[in-house]
């Protein structure tokens, strides 16, 4: 519905493409993931807020999850199946360190889950704005 009142008002015309832009990779650390495979799947949910998140978790929603926190798609390649019960704590980079902070988001990954992120390049959507129009007024 959007879309048609957006194309309408504006004679917004867009598509997406996918390209080749910087990418995390997320894969196991050295020594091996720290994570724990689910056993009761009736609760497979998550919770956090800034700084924290615990539940249970498929990798690739984990992913997901860590894409919008770090504004840069992760793509998943730990190789782990199934659903994890994941527990990870960190300072947010908006928030001031101190001496009994948890640790950055990269660091805790490493260090909480036994995973890590390479930088590379990978597919992208993104949405393409062909034509846009100023509204007529009413």
């Amino acid at each position: 519905m959007l879309r048609g009142l957006l194309a309408e008002r504006f004679k917004l015309a867009v598509h997406t493409e996918t390209r080749q832009l910087p990418v995390y990779a997320l894969v196991v650390a050295k020594g091996g993931p720290k994570i724990q495979k689910a056993v009761d799947l009736s609760h497979m949910s998550s919770s956090g807020g800034a700084g924290m998140i615990r539940g249970i978790m498929e990798m690739p929603a984990f992913a997901s999850y860590l894409s919008s926190t770090l504004g840069r798609r992760v793509i998943e390649q730990t190789g782990l199946t199934g659903a994890c019960t994941l527990s990870l704590k960190w300072t947010p980079d908006d928030k001031t360190m101190t001496d009994n902070s948890p640790p950055s988001l990269v660091t805790a990954i490493q260090e909480q889950l036994g995973l890590r992120f390479e930088s590379t390049k990978g597919p992208v959507d993104i949405l393409v704005v062909d034509h846009a129009e100023k509204p007529m007024e009413n």
